[in-house]
């Protein structure tokens, strides 16, 4: 009993260890390859035509004149009290400026994730059960589709769509209309509105927030196919699913209870690694629907030469994927009790 939780405890030692030499390399990665890509941020933020000595005090500002070891150092002295730095942009906190957006994303990202669940198992279960037929070629059509084309192709085809289609409800700009009078009092506007079942609110934020799901969904949704599809194909051929159809037991049961559990492991990862990298999709999804969420924040911190807020977005990024990481590994023996120590 204290050997299995000493060794519990050194191999979360060992996570968390790992975990900050992976988020000390992101920053130190992200640090220097920032200031080695051509351009200023003290003339970017002051235009084409400053005077050079308005540049010179915007760089003493933001110590951007001193030597650049003397720079990180005091980068990493800020991090080790979990401070940011400011924006060059906007002289707000980083926080602020991540938490301002966090919500879009967050809510974007979970309904993706939602999407590829909800349609990727299903169409990877129906596929699996019916090999060789037309339905599981177009699974797997759809598959190599979600998979190889670009996130911004998917999304401007859904916009084309719409466009051309006439289809009038769907928006493709932006979390709500312009002109649009509904009051929020969370930042998770289509959550808020499902919860209080505000048929008016919710028809608005879900037209918004339809096609940059669908957009960000089109990845995880096909991987999550592709494995599911193959994974129940191969587990099918075991000798004792065989046997369990021999003994009577019935296809539904059959299916979920003896098929569908061995193949939850690999789903589990892939949905893990998928949910991990929706925040580097967002990037591209946010970007081609004005959506206000971190993404956008990400692409208009780099064309500005915002050193603090792209070093933060990266630890954030590589904050959350550790999270998710940790969070699927540590689930894999409540899923599969082979895994489990003994």
């Amino acid at each position: 009993m204290l050997k299995s939780l000493y060794n519990r405890r050194v191999r979360y030692a060992k996570i968390l260890a790992g975990a900050l030499f992976t988020l000390w390399g992101a920053a130190t990665v992200v640090f220097f390859l920032l200031r080695a890509i051509p351009g200023d941020p003290a003339a970017a933020l002051a235009g084409e035509r400053a005077d050079p000595a308005l540049i010179e005090r915007i760089r003493r500002r933001w110590d951007l004149d001193r030597p650049l070891p003397t720079q990180y150092l005091a980068y990493l002295k800020n991090l080790a009290s979990f401070d940011l730095g400011e924006s060059i942009a906007s002289s707000r906190p980083v926080t602020m400026e991540i938490a301002e957006r966090l919500a879009a994303t967050a809510e974007l990202a979970g309904t993706a994730l939602a999407i590829a669940i909800l349609a990727g198992i299903p169409l990877g279960i129906l596929a699996g059960t019916r090999r060789g037929t037309l339905l599981d070629a177009a699974a797997g059509a759809v598959s190599i589709t979600g998979v190889s084309v670009p996130i911004f192709v998917t999304g401007y085809a859904l916009i084309l769509i719409k466009v051309l289609g006439g289809i009038p409800f769907l928006a493709f700009a932006g979390r709500r209309s312009e002109m649009s009078e509904a009051v929020f009092t969370t930042p998770f506007f289509f959550l808020e509105s499902f919860l209080t079942l505000d048929a008016a609110r919710l028809g608005e934020t879900a037209a918004h927030l339809a096609l940059p799901a669908l957009t960000l969904a089109a990845v995880p949704l096909a991987a999550v196919a592709k494995l599911t599809r193959s994974g129940v194909a191969e587990i099918l051929d075991q000798p004792y699913i065989l046997a369990a159809r021999a003994r009577g037991i019935p296809p539904a049961r059959l299916l979920f209870l003896h098929v569908f559990r061995n193949v939850a492991v690999g789903v589990w990862t892939a949905l893990g690694l998928q949910a991990g990298y929706l925040l580097g999709g967002a990037v591209l999804t946010e970007t081609v629907f004005a959506w206000p969420g971190l993404g956008t924040l990400f692409y208009q911190a780099v064309t500005a030469r915002d050193y603090p807020v792209v070093q933060g977005m990266v630890l954030l990024s590589c904050g959350v994927f550790l999270m998710i990481h940790v969070t699927v590994d540590a689930l894999h023996p409540r899923i599969d009790p082979r895994l489990r120590p003994l």
